[in-house]
């Protein structure tokens, strides 16, 4: 199966919570899994896998330059960067 990565990137200021940005884009998985903090919400079926890491934790789990041009554009407010990996069927065969 395939798997399609989101990324959110979550601003913490006085208080409050706002998505700052989104990006569709990959993270290194390998880093990610030995984090430890894969959380599967997905089915017996499908994995759906999120993680929050901070700011300062995600800059490591890159996976590329695209992903590392998105994250160094984003504003110092952000805190936090949800990481959501969906499996989806891709005819592809596993």
């Amino acid at each position: 199966m395939a798997f399609y990565s989101t990324l959110v990137a979550i601003d913490w200021s006085f208080g409050q919570y706002r998505v700052s940005g989104q990006f569709n884009g990959g993270v290194d998985s390998g880093a990610l899994q030995k984090s430890g903090r894969m959380i599967n919400l997905g089915t017996d079926y499908y994995q759906d896998l999120v993680a929050i890491v901070s700011r300062d934790e995600f800059k490591e789990m890159a996976g590329n330059s695209a992903t590392l041009a998105w994250f160094n554009n984003l504003p110092r407010s952000v805190k936090f960067i949800m990481v959501h990996e969906a499996e989806w069927e891709s005819g592809m065969g596993d």
